[in-house]
């Protein structure tokens, strides 16, 4: 099989991670592999997609490099969050839209698959349904703190586990 090498950049704020020469993907994707990412969305896909977050985790042996990329990406997640919901409050939908696709961009890089769906679809409302269905915008608003704290939940203990398996 091909694989494909590529830089991954993780931007936290001000500090930014390269990887470069890290993640072996693969080059060969299926129909089937779409249609099913199709169906996927915040309730069903899985919290964490491990391809994703174990080629993260993979860019270096020493589990606190894990453990600053996932505590960096939680500490940003919270601060957009409260950002979120303020502009949701103001109706400013095209901040709201870019603080949205910020929120499903680093969820996507670290693999925290429901969180990139949650985001991913409150920046299509924001941008082309909010006026057409206000309510469905605030459904999924409601859905962001429950999915953040299972998000945040996992991701700490997928932390303490590389941590204990470095250690043993």
């Amino acid at each position: 099989m091909m694989y494909l090498r590529q830089s991954l950049n993780l931007c936290f704020d001000n500090v930014s991670f390269e990887f470069n020469d890290c993640l072996g993907l693969q080059a060969q994707t299926t129909v089937a592999t779409f249609t099913s990412m199709a169906q996927l969305d915040e309730t069903t896909s899985p919290i964490i997609d491990y391809e994703s977050f174990n080629a993260v985790k993979e860019c270096d042996d020493d589990p606190s490099f894990l453990e600053s990329i996932v505590n960096d990406y939680i500490e940003q997640l919270e601060s957009k969050k409260v950002e979120l919901f303020d502009l949701h409050q103001k109706g400013e939908l095209q901040q709201f839209s870019q603080v949205a696709h910020f929120l499903k961009s680093s969820s996507a890089t670290l693999g925290v698959a429901r969180l990139r769906y949650l985001f991913g679809k409150l920046q299509i409302f924001a941008q082309e349904g909010a006026q057409k269905d206000p309510a469905k915008v605030n459904e999924l608003v409601l859905k962001v703190d429950p999915l953040v704290d299972e998000a945040v939940a996992k991701l700490k203990s997928e932390v303490d586990e590389a941590i204990r398996a470095a250690s043993s």
